[in-house]
């Protein structure tokens, strides 16, 4: 596969363009308490929509990707995390997010001089 940045030119204010592109991103997918997916029944006579069920803890998927051309991505990093509410779910995940934060700018400092918008290193 080739990879491309995604990005694109766009007006700014007083004639200016920029060119931009998201590049790393989170992606996380939540699910509720015994898997929270619909099942369509689609009979001749009605069409009813219930509940499948399985028993499953709140949980969710969470993915540190690279966006590249066309909405495609590349997964650099991927857990699935459980908990017995919404709430232990959200907070496992912003806390796997925050270390992944962490270990890019780590990275990214390894290999960049970071430095401010005024130019100073930072």
């Amino acid at each position: 596969m080739e990879i491309s940045l995604d990005a694109e030119w766009t007006d700014d204010c007083c004639g200016k363009k920029d060119y931009d592109g998201d590049i790393v991103s989170i992606s996380t997918r939540y699910w509720p308490p015994g898997g929270g997916y619909f099942v369509v029944n689609n009979a001749p006579e009605k069409v009813t929509i219930g509940e499948a069920k399985d028993g499953s803890l709140p949980n969710a998927r969470s993915s540190l990707i690279i966006r590249v051309k066309d909405n495609d991505y590349i997964v650099l990093e991927e857990t699935n995390i459980e908990g017995q509410s919404l709430e232990e779910v959200k907070q496992k995940v912003e806390e796997w997010a925050q270390g992944q934060y962490k270990n890019i700018i780590s990275i990214l400092r390894n290999h960049f001089v970071f430095k401010d918008f005024n130019g100073k290193e930072i």
